[in-house]
């Protein structure tokens, strides 16, 4: 190996590394990282594909659907190497004070934005956490940025728990994938 290539090699290193510190400091939880650095060279998986597919295309939503372990979370965190973004889980995005503009304005403005494990975050009795989900996705639609949710819902209890209007958006820009398969995870005891 020529003084170039160790070069080259070097630089390709730096700049992966890079690539990780940002994917933590947006959210990227450490533990998805490990794999999306040790699974970088296997074989695509039906969500990897689906987000390949989602990246090519025009802003808009992804949604992957499936059962636990078929690396939806970790396929949609694959994109913070392609593009800047951020990472959150549903659940906590539940937790910011509906009226509190400055929590949600990183989320909001994100030009790619993963929102892990949908379907976990509270509603209330009142329909007050429904509208604000509804709202935020709406912002994002309308203003073009992207966003990839992963959840276990199954298409019938995603159409139940979210409003006929964030599907139709999800309709005209976006997709809902149901992503199938085993668990990629080892069998517990």
């Amino acid at each position: 190996m020529n003084n170039l290539d160790a070069y080259d090699e070097r630089e390709a290193a730096q700049r992966a590394t890079e690539a990780i510190i940002e994917a933590r400091h947006a959210g990227v939880p450490a533990a998805v990282m490990a794999l999306i650095s040790v699974e970088a060279s296997l074989k695509p998986t039906p969500a990897r594909e689906a987000v390949l597919e989602f990246m090519a295309q025009a802003p808009g939503t992804l949604v992957l659907a499936g059962p636990v372990g078929t690396g939806k979370t970790v396929a949609a965190c694959e994109a913070f190497l392609r593009q800047r973004g951020l990472f959150v889980r549903a659940a906590h995005l539940s937790r910011l004070g509906w009226f509190d503009e400055d929590a949600w304005r990183p989320y909001e403005r994100a030009a790619l934005l993963v929102v892990d494990d949908l379907g976990s975050e509270y509603f209330d009795a009142k329909g007050g956490g429904q509208a604000q989900w509804e709202t935020f996705f709406d912002l994002r639609h309308s203003e073009l940025r992207r966003t990839i949710c992963t959840t276990n819902l199954t298409a019938e209890e995603f159409k139940s728990r979210y409003s006929e209007k964030w599907r139709d958006r999800l309709a005209e820009r976006g997709a809902f994938v149901r992503v199938t398969g085993q668990s990629m995870r080892r069998e517990a005891p």
